[in-house]
């Protein structure tokens, strides 16, 4: 829980007795017996930490359960989604985020946006495919992880031919995994250009193949696969390379 803030608690076990008292740590909270198996306390303000949580029946007869409560200044509890694509915005959930906060997959830094001290938004940073940790810093130093918070997902984009003459067919196709959105596009662009040349949504499909008219500009170019309306590149095609028309 917050340690800068109550929070309430409800404790589960048996032969709990009218007038039984709860402690964390050092501390007597206040509690409440609602049944000889249920226990409603308020966890108060607490410094950081772990503490036992200790419960005395009016006679005496007491358990310790020992580390059962964890008060923390900062922690990340949920990720959604919990799986994507690069480019895609995550939600992180928890408490005590600062203005300042930063974001790290597996070590790379997310471009983040805070919401609250409870919520953030962060952008998934280029990666290989697999589950990485996630793993939040308030300008404080402090820092709270969520080991394999999140797992990368895969799009591939194919091209072809590899080569293709100036105003001739070509052909792009996609396979992406579920749950995409129907902002995500596709655009051809000149290698070494940040912008596109030809473009199209996906819908939101998991698969799909375009066809288009190559490019009279020769040169070399590349499809890109790019989530939510943005220019964030979560795949690449291999170079097509555009060339004259024969006698030109």
């Amino acid at each position: 829980m917050p340690a800068d803030s109550t929070t309430f608690i409800r404790i589960v076990g048996t032969g709990f007795q009218p007038g039984a008292t709860v402690a964390l740590g050092d501390t007597v909270v206040n509690a409440t017996i609602t049944a000889s198996t249920i226990i409603n306390a308020t966890a108060p303000p607490h410094a950081e930490g772990v503490v036992d949580l200790v419960v005395t029946n009016p006679g005496g007869q007491s358990v310790r359960v020992a580390g059962a409560f964890s008060y923390r200044q900062l922690q990340v509890i949920s990720i959604a989604p919990s799986q994507g694509i690069i480019g895609k915005w995550l939600r992180i959930g928890g408490f005590g985020f600062q203005p300042g906060t930063k974001v790290t997959l597996d070590g790379l830094q997310a471009d983040s946006v805070p919401q609250s001290g409870v919520a953030l938004f962060a952008l998934a940073p280029i990666h290989t495919e697999g589950s990485v940790d996630v793993v939040v810093t308030n300008p404080d130093g402090s820092t709270s992880a969520l080991p394999g918070g999140f797992v990368y997902q895969v799009v591939t984009v194919t091209a072809s031919p590899a080569v293709v003459t100036a105003g001739a067919q070509l052909t792009v196709t996609w396979v992406a995994p579920p749950g995409q959105s129907d902002s995500d596009w596709i655009g051809l662009f000149k290698a070494g250009e940040p912008v596109e040349r030809w473009y199209f949504y996906t819908g939101g499909l998991t698969s799909g193949t375009r066809t288009l008219t190559a490019p009279t500009d020769v040169g070399e170019y590349e499809f890109r696969y790019l989530p939510d309306d943005l220019y964030y590149v979560a795949a690449r095609s291999v170079t097509v390379r555009v060339v004259a028309m024969p006698g030109r």
